[in-house]
């Protein structure tokens, strides 16, 4: 399931995440961060997406994800969660994150979330 998409004047990003996702399983929701030209993912800059509390449909090995794996203008990270219960669930957080043009680094952060459904 396609999640929360954001278009800013420097990078576009999306989260997304396999649905339906069974009961006492792991899956991965996948975070995408693309860089507008002339600007490119900063691969000095330790990216983070801080999870929210889990509802209670998931649950999270860990509440911080770290670690984007980037290449040029294009990252990705991923961040796993299980199903919990059955219905419908969301993955969301904050990521915190740089792009950076040979003038200049931005950093921001941006709150994203999906919705799954658990079966």
């Amino acid at each position: 399931m396609r999640g929360t998409s954001v278009g800013a004047e420097h990078f576009s990003l999306s989260i997304q995440a396999p649905s339906p996702v069974l009961v006492g399983k792991s899956a991965t929701a996948t975070i995408v961060l693309a860089a507008k030209s002339p600007f490119h993912c900063n691969e000095k800059y330790p990216y983070k997406f801080k999870l929210d509390a889990p509802g209670p449909g998931v649950s999270y090995p860990s509440s911080l994800a770290r670690g984007m794996s980037v290449r040029g203008a294009h990252g990705s990270m991923g961040v796993p969660f299980s199903g919990r219960q059955p219905g419908r669930a969301t993955v969301s957080g904050t990521l915190y994150m740089s792009v950076c043009s040979a003038d200049q680094c931005m950093m921001d952060r941006r709150h994203l979330a999906v919705s799954v459904q658990i079966q």
